[in-house]
């Protein structure tokens, strides 16, 4: 069973660089904004800022993303009034109503994802891929003497907010712990008293923020993990699979996962009726 992540790593960020139109072109393309956060002092790598502070870096990022919002409302806003004056467009309208009611909210630092939108409003600003819009997880890189925080990342961020997480790790331990034997790995973890590594942290965050969900097909000789959007219909579920699965789809077998591994396979979940047949407007929970 697999699942993966396709990650880009813009390497090298600092403060002020994300209205850079090549960097903005790459975010906005994302489903997910992931931020290395630093939380630990080296004298021999001094912090830009001259100060290690995971809760201020935090802020300053997602203040940037915000404001590199700001900027690509106002200019659109710009060059709407300008458009209006020449010909009326009854979309331009509503998506320059949208914008004048965002703008404010942006002025005063509120991420859009934070902003109250209807369908039509969904609809009217989807195109611009506002970052503040994006889900974003933030990743507090630590020091080996602040283990304490890593069950904890909630102390080292601000208060808690719509579509935002924060996780903490040690990259130094993981490092090292990479390295080692499988059989190794298991006395290392233990002994810095951790209770997993960050890898399958990181992937439930992940798919948590995207409000995505495993769903598994079950062959022969082979079961398969596949995700998609929480609540989409058994049709589009199948196209994840493949396209021609979605087109030709009429109905499914379906089992609950805590049943099938209950029971202990699909044919004693027949012989209990746990297995049932949905058709294509059956929501994937």
């Amino acid at each position: 069973m697999s699942w993966s992540i396709d990650l880009l790593d813009l390497a090298g960020l600092s403060f002020g660089e994300v209205k850079n139109s090549t960097l903005l072109s790459h975010l906005r393309k994302s489903d997910l904004l992931v931020h290395t956060v630093r939380g630990f002092t080296d004298p021999l790598i001094p912090h830009p800022k001259g100060r290690v502070s995971p809760r201020e870096d935090i802020l300053s990022m997602e203040q940037e993303l915000i404001l590199a919002d700001l900027v690509s409302v106002e200019a659109r806003l710009e060059k709407l009034e300008l458009d209006l004056k020449k010909k009326k467009d009854p979309e331009a309208e509503k998506e320059r109503e949208v914008l004048a009611a965002l703008r404010p909210a942006l002025e005063e630092g509120k991420a859009v994802r934070e902003t109250e939108l209807g369908p039509a409003e969904e609809k009217a600003i989807r195109g611009f891929a506002f970052l503040s819009q994006k889900p974003l997880l933030h990743i507090v890189n630590l020091a080996e003497s602040d283990t304490s925080s890593l069950e904890k990342p909630e102390s080292l961020a601000p208060p808690a907010r719509k579509g935002i997480a924060v996780l903490a790790f040690c990259g130094r331990i993981e490092g090292e712990i990479s390295e080692l034997s499988a059989e190794d790995k298991a006395a290392f973890i233990a002994e810095y008293g951790l209770k997993e590594l960050t890898s399958p942290k990181f992937f439930r965050f992940a798919r948590s923020l995207l409000d995505m969900i495993l769903f598994y097909t079950v062959g022969k000789d082979e079961v398969r993990a596949w995700t998609v959007k929480r609540g989409s219909h058994a049709q589009k579920a199948a196209g994840v699979i493949h396209t021609d699965m979605e087109k030709g789809f009429i109905r499914a077998e379906v089992v609950h996962l805590d049943d099938l591994l209950r029971l202990g396979s699909l044919q004693h979940a027949k012989e209990k009726g746990a297995i049932r047949l949905e058709g294509k407007d059956y929501p994937v929970l």
